[in-house]
């Protein structure tokens, strides 16, 4: 499949996402997810390996070729990084917590 087709997902995703980073007004934020569906195509290499790419719009490909994905991601803003590393400390101090409650039950 020729560059003009499709783009790796990887470059694609990169790309939506700064773009609609740059989009927002500064005092917008992003706390829901976005879904962001693809039209892909897989191309297999040597080895089992194999590298998704998204179908560029009018592209010619089998319809056979296609399969859609649906990603979901999460934009955190600074106090959404701040709830994830406070969420993430609390599970660890309960996971400390709960190994500790196991040795004294031995």
């Amino acid at each position: 499949m020729s560059d003009t087709t499709s783009t790796p997902i990887k470059d694609f995703i990169e790309s939506a996402l700064s773009q609609i980073k740059e989009a927002l007004p500064s005092d917008a934020r992003i706390d829901e997810l976005i879904n962001i569906e693809l039209t892909t195509v897989v191309q297999h290499e040597k080895g089992g390996k194999f590298n998704i790419n998204v179908v560029s719009v009018g592209a010619e490909v089998s319809e056979n070729q296609i399969q859609k994905i649906s990603i979901p991601i999460r934009i955190l803003t600074e106090t959404g990084l701040s709830v994830e590393a406070s969420l993430k400390a609390k599970a660890e101090l309960e996971k400390i917590n709960a190994e500790k409650l196991i040795e004294k039950l031995k």
